[in-house]
């Protein structure tokens, strides 16, 4: 009773994946009379990538004995392996920070407790990522705007009221939220992007997009939907082990999204107008207007028999015929000749 998680499982092509993203384990000990074991603990809450790779005692394996194979290689592997072989310390945070700057990129992380903040400012990051899991945690939201740096809110399984109870918390206006849909990967059909434009209006801060999709479709489209900042799982290499590098662009995949996303970032441009229209000088060329159809005499009253609609563009439109008919030439006009108002007293 102590375990409480947030399940579901989905078939796919290549088996059956588990979607949950969160898992709270209460703080208390827990003996198990049919083995004798016992489990002291302080309360915790981790994505399940990482929950069920460093808590792999028999009765938690008893709670997922009838789960998807899928999750059999996880049952497998030593309680804190995995962990220790991806968790990165404060020298690597310092590294990393160093080779961003070197090259000209912001680094900043996501702090999953309120130590990591403490951590992360003596890293010196510039910036601050809330992650879905934590949009009601209200305690780190309070501690990292009293930072006054800018926060990037990720807002899977939020509801609008969550999200604004968070907002509510930032005693800044240097904030942004993220579409997000906690699924790795969801469906086309779950990750509703209009949102994006629901929560543009509700919220009238920058919007942007976590994206856990397996190609770039869905990142170019909600840039056209007013997206104006992109989350993307990156990898060096899909093979490696551990949950997310199969769901992560690798170098390829990110620089043509970025090719893609300045593209659509350029077409998207501003709304025309009159004197913005790159291809207004065009109509000289392929605009109609009102030709002689014949030699036409002066003196002659124009009739439909003395006139046609050709190219190039000249003075009269196509629909300033009645201007025009019922009206006497006082200068003759050659065939194939744009018709001019001069042309008549």
């Amino acid at each position: 009773d102590r375990l409480s998680a947030n399940m579901v499982w989905e078939s796919t092509s290549d088996g059956w994946r588990w979607s949950a993203d969160r898992i709270r384990l209460k703080a208390g000990k827990t003996t198990w009379p049919d083995n004798g074991m016992s489990l002291d603990y302080r309360a915790s809450e981790a994505r399940y990538r990482v929950f069920v790779k460093t808590i792999l005692l028999e009765p938690t394996r008893r709670l997922f004995q009838d789960g998807p194979e899928v999750l059999k290689p996880l049952f497998a592997m030593k309680p804190s392996g995995q962990l220790n072989n991806t968790q990165l310390g404060f020298q690597d945070h310092i590294e990393l920070k160093k080779i961003a700057d070197e090259n000209g990129v912001h680094f900043f992380s996501t702090p999953f407790s309120l130590d990591a903040v403490d951590i992360l400012e003596e890293v010196g990051v510039p910036a601050y990522k809330v992650a879905s899991m934590d949009v009601t945690f209200v305690p780190l939201i309070k501690k990292l705007t009293a930072l006054d740096k800018p926060i990037f809110i990720s807002t899977g399984m939020a509801t609008l009221e969550e999200i604004q109870i968070a907002i509510n918390h930032i005693t800044h206006p240097n904030y942004a939220l993220l579409h997000c849909i906690s699924l790795y990967p969801p469906n086309p059909e779950n990750v509703h992007l209009r949102t994006i434009q629901k929560l543009i209006e509700k919220f009238q801060c920058p919007i942007g997009y976590s994206d856990h999709t397996l190609n770039n479709l869905a990142a170019l489209t909600s840039v056209a939907l007013g997206a104006s900042i992109i989350e993307k799982h990156f990898t060096i290499d899909k093979n490696l082990p551990g949950p997310d590098h199969k769901i992560s662009a690798d170098t390829a995949e990110l620089k043509q999204m970025v090719f893609d996303l300045r593209i659509v970032e350029a077409t998207l441009g501003q709304p025309c107008t009159d004197n913005t229209r790159s291809d207004r000088k065009e109509s000289l060329t392929f605009r109609r207007s009102i030709y002689a159809a014949e030699d036409i005499p002066a003196g002659t009253i124009l009739t439909h028999s003395h006139i046609k609609y050709i190219r190039p563009e000249a003075e009269l439109a196509p629909g300033m015929d009645d201007v025009i008919l019922g009206q006497k030439t006082n200068l003759p006009i050659a065939k194939d000749t744009a018709i001019s108002l001069e042309n008549f007293n």
